[in-house]
């Protein structure tokens, strides 16, 4: 009873985290396009790279929209005002990060995200123990794909970081399908058991959900 209690509190309080899906349909589209970009031997160096990514994130848009509208059904809507404020931060810190480590290493403009992606990962397992401890695969395929890029020859490093990039969102994948797992065990489904029923599983915590 105990262990109940503290999964659903752990859900409400990551409602947004554990909409697993989102990463599942990123790992999909980040994995496939740069699969794609290494099966045509990574050409065109960083600007192939870039437009890997870029194509990546042009194909996950609609999914996300499509994600947005399945949770709300599902779950009800969560008014989260205080991460659409931090987002701006948190593009420039990517944007800024990737450029001190492509002028001081040398390296791509994936690199950054292969760097921050294993202690987010690992911080994510130790935070929400046990319940997310799947994030430590993620903690272990980021550094180890950072490292196949940084240990590469530079005239390899383009196809080192497409095939970096695959693994690292490959594995996202099954991490994110067992977060959408553990949502969706511990959290009623909306319209069947009510319109308040992610409402009334967290009545103390931050999120709120509007009424239908």
């Amino acid at each position: 009873m105990k262990g109940r209690l503290k999964a659903i509190q752990l859900v409400t309080e990551r409602y947004a985290e554990l909409q697993g899906l989102r990463m599942v349909l990123l790992g999909t589209a980040f994995a496939g396009c740069f699969g794609a970009h290494a099966f045509l031997g990574a050409r065109g160096g960083t600007p192939g790279l870039v437009l890997a990514m870029g194509v990546a994130f042009a194909i996950s848009l609609p999914g996300m929209w499509l994600l947005d509208r399945y949770y709300e059904s599902r779950f009800g809507r969560v008014v989260r005002p205080r991460q659409s404020q931090g987002l701006p931060w948190r593009v420039m810190v990517v944007a800024v990060g990737s450029s001190v480590l492509n002028n001081w290493l040398k390296l791509g403009p994936t690199t950054f995200v292969l760097a921050i992606m294993g202690p987010l990962a690992l911080w994510v397992a130790i935070r929400d123990w046990p319940f997310r401890a799947h994030h430590f695969l993620a903690a272990v395929a980021a550094p180890s794909a950072f490292w196949l890029v940084f240990t590469s020859p530079p005239a390899d490093r383009p196809m080192a970081e497409a095939l970096a990039m695959v693994l690292t969102f490959a594995v996202c994948v099954p991490v994110g399908l067992l977060d959408h797992r553990l949502l969706t065990t511990v959290m009623p489904k909306r319209n069947a058991v009510g319109e308040d029923a992610t409402r009334s599983s967290a009545p103390d915590t931050e999120r709120s959900t509007d009424r239908a």
